[in-house]
């Protein structure tokens, strides 16, 4: 997996519109407590400490698991829509956070077009849960 020049900016692009979207959730959507599905699937899947000059693997692979275990079958319905939707900073918040200290800690040291790609399917079955909250 190779990045492209346009690959980081596109990244904190889609992370911003991560940010607006946690930021705009409605008060129908819960607010969390620990322990949740969320922070659960964060401590289980934990990530090694962001080294400058770490390679891009180094933080791809935990990056992409932590990724493929919110995206999972037991976070995601038939659907696509996300099942443990929670607000606050023990919610989908953290999943943020942790985006971010990529961001700050290693804007050379990840595979930024692929893990645009997981926001972006993060961000979309968060947006179908979020209609389920909002018709309910």
């Amino acid at each position: 997996m190779s990045d492209t020049p346009t690959d980081f900016p596109a990244f904190q692009k889609k992370l911003w519109n991560f940010k607006s979207f946690i930021s705009s959730l409605p008060s129908s959507v819960p607010l969390a407590t620990t322990p949740n599905p969320i922070s659960k699937v964060l401590q289980t899947h934990p990530t090694p400490p962001i080294i400058e000059n770490d390679t891009k693997d180094q933080q791809w692979e935990p990056f992409c698991n932590r990724m493929n275990a919110l995206l999972g079958p037991s976070m995601v319905n038939d659907d696509g829509g996300f099942l443990h939707l929670k607000r606050g900073k023990h919610g989908i918040q953290q999943v943020y956070d942790y985006f971010l200290s990529l961001e700050t800690a290693c804007p050379t040291g990840m595979i930024w077009g692929q893990a645009g790609v997981k926001i972006t399917q993060l961000l979309r079955a968060l947006k179908k849960c979020v209609q389920l909250f909002c018709t309910a």
